[in-house]
């Protein structure tokens, strides 16, 4: 009898536990942590940075609802009546710190491909003015004001760069930086590269000297430390749309995150990988985990420990990259964990040991980096709650 008890016990203490653990908050942001967020909407990419000192970074803000037939896209979160940007900025304003109050304090755009900046659906209305459709970033910063913003071409656009979606979607954008700079909505700059000041902290610099982000590659080019290199032959067609994404490498003490748009090919991704020349401690996949990105000797230099994947569709991440490249050991060796932030039911039927592979399938990602950057640990909220709760978290991850 005192054995049946005893189980009964250690049932119920097991159920509580978990319980607790889905009912848990994620801890409120403190002065001196380094949070990144990747905001799940099954949507588009939006990722939401708080830095040291408060300073507040949104990197894309994708809204896509009529998807391509042949690769259908996960079920929306938090559900299907909820606007892609009202869900970002909900998300944003639960998690704002309060030196920034409502204000982001930098919204950077890494390249003109509707994922990340918003597609023009016929449902969608226009600002008060009837300048610009108001979708992805251009809705979110209806809601939400802006301080700068950083694109790779201002003030000059070009809309046949945008290979996949037309001219009307960076017209639509440019009128969007034209109208909003001419209101002192906010104030435009073009995406520095070689630069680690850019974007700094801009509220207590002089407290985190350990802390900075190089931008470290934009238009087809990188930054090797010294000077800017050009890998592609300018004479054929040049890089595709994605290989112009605006990408950074951020370093808080020994923690190193490095953050490439959509880059996807060898021709610029390995040389600059091999001109940072160390591990990163944590990534984004690049171009949602493709066909044709996060090669083995691009991973054999970065050797991340976590990798984070924003996907939304049926083809992303790729099977044969994650057996081949991810899961294998045929550039690193090493543990690593991987996190999604949508797993569309297709991917694994095809895979279905990615259950157990993965880190993690669904839910917004949260990587928290304790003060002076010597460990970190990733938290996994769930993206149909209001409330956010944590469904679990990993760590700590010590860096090296």
């Amino acid at each position: 009898m005192r054995r049946i008890l005893i189980c009964i016990a250690v049932v119920i203490l097991g159920l509580m536990s978990s319980a607790e653990a889905r009912c848990r908050k994620l801890p409120a942001w403190r002065e001196g942590y380094l949070d990144i967020h990747f905001i799940s909407t099954g949507r588009g990419e939006c990722a939401y940075y708080v830095l040291p000192d408060g300073t507040t970074m949104l990197i894309d803000c994708g809204e896509v609802e009529t998807a391509n037939p042949k690769y259908p896209q996960v079920y929306p979160r938090p559900d299907s009546l909820t606007r892609t940007t009202d869900a970002c900025s909900r998300y944003i304003r639960h998690f704002m710190p309060r030196v920034g109050r409502d204000t982001l304090d930098y919204m950077v755009l890494t390249h003109y491909h509707i994922d990340h900046m918003g597609a023009m659906e016929k449902r969608f209305s226009r600002d008060p003015e009837g300048k610009y459709v108001l979708t992805g970033i251009t809705s979110l910063n209806d809601k939400l004001p802006f301080r700068y913003v950083i694109d790779r071409s201002w003030p000059d656009y070009n809309p046949s760069t945008d290979e996949f979606f037309g001219k009307r979607t960076v017209k639509n954008w440019a009128r969007y930086m034209q109208y909003g700079t001419s209101r002192n909505r906010f104030k435009a700059q073009k995406f520095a590269l070689g630069s680690s000041s850019q974007l700094g902290l801009r509220h207590r610099p002089g407290k985190y000297p350990d802390f900075r982000i190089l931008n470290i590659a934009v238009n087809g080019c990188y930054w090797d430390g010294e000077k800017v290199v050009d890998p592609y032959d300018r004479k054929e067609k040049g890089p595709r749309e994605n290989a112009n994404s605006c990408t950074i490498l951020l370093s808080y003490g020994d923690f190193d995150w490095y953050a490439g748009g959509d880059l996807h090919d060898l021709t610029l991704e390995l040389p600059m990988a091999r001109s940072i020349g160390r591990k990163v401690e944590a990534m984004k996949a690049g171009h949602h985990m493709a066909w044709n990105t996060m090669d083995t000797l691009t991973l054999a230099v970065l050797q991340p420990r976590v990798i984070v994947c924003p996907a939304f569709d049926s083809h992303k991440p790729w099977v044969k990259v994650l057996r081949e490249n991810i899961f294998s050991e045929a550039g690193y060796s090493g543990p690593r964990s991987l996190y999604i932030t949508s797993t569309h039911p297709s991917i694994l039927e095809e895979m279905p040991e990615l259950a157990e592979k993965a880190a993690s399938l669904d839910g917004h990602v949260v990587i928290r980096v304790l003060p002076g950057g010597k460990k970190y640990y990733v938290y996994v909220l769930d993206d149909c709650d209001p409330k956010y709760r944590v469904l679990h978290r990993d760590g700590p991850f010590y860096c090296e």
